[in-house]
């Protein structure tokens, strides 16, 4: 499990943070804290992000990545044409950048 605070010193800024992390699969942990110190007032919010439920995904990914390699390999899959760069290193790109983008 991932944790983090969010903080910003106006409303609005602190709803587009909550709401962009939100986006990204974040949590809501708790509710959302009004603070007032020395340097003027700030909110807050305790987000989490439970990253074990996205195992099965990723796995599923690394497997497409792990069958398209093996295909360019055993010359299942013609990687030097332009076809089979569009759709096999072009594919591979697309499923690790979408590891990539589960993982952050």
């Amino acid at each position: 499990m991932k944790y983090k605070v969010i903080t910003a010193t106006n409303r609005t800024e602190f709803e587009s943070k909550v709401n962009e992390f939100l986006d990204l699969g974040w949590q809501l942990q708790g509710s959302h804290q009004l603070m007032t110190n020395s340097n003027g007032s700030f909110y807050s919010q305790t987000m989490v992000r439970n990253v074990l439920h996205l195992k099965d995904e990723v796995i599923q990914l690394l497997n497409s990545i792990k069958t398209d390699a093996e295909m360019a390999l055993d010359g299942r899959w013609d990687c030097t044409t332009t076809e089979g760069m569009e759709s096999g290193f072009e594919a591979q790109i697309f499923l690790i950048d979408k590891v990539l983008d589960k993982l952050k």
